[in-house]
């Protein structure tokens, strides 16, 4: 409970960070709580963090990460048995 509860507090920093524009604070932040879930085999979070990953890669114009993220976004919820979000499938994943 308690890494759950410092992954959530995490996820609370990165969306401060971004809302300050802060795309690389929000990048730290979203990687640690992405180890988090990864850790405690929280794969639908994994999942969603993942996209947020890509996503901040976007902003930071680095299309090769941001295609690493979101392949690995898409496989992970296929094999979880999650439907790939709408956003993935408009971009071929």
């Amino acid at each position: 409970f308690e890494w759950l509860h410092r992954a959530l507090l995490i996820q609370i920093a990165s969306v401060d960070a971004r809302d300050e524009g802060d795309y690389i604070e929000q990048s730290k932040c979203v990687k640690i709580s992405l180890a988090i879930y990864k850790g405690l085999g929280e794969r639908e979070e994994v999942a969603k963090l993942l996209l947020i990953l890509g996503n901040i890669a976007i902003k930071l114009g680095d299309q090769r990460e941001s295609h690493r993220f979101y392949t690995e976004a898409a496989h992970t919820m296929r094999e979880i048995g999650v439907p790939v979000s709408q956003q993935l499938l408009d971009e071929g994943y």
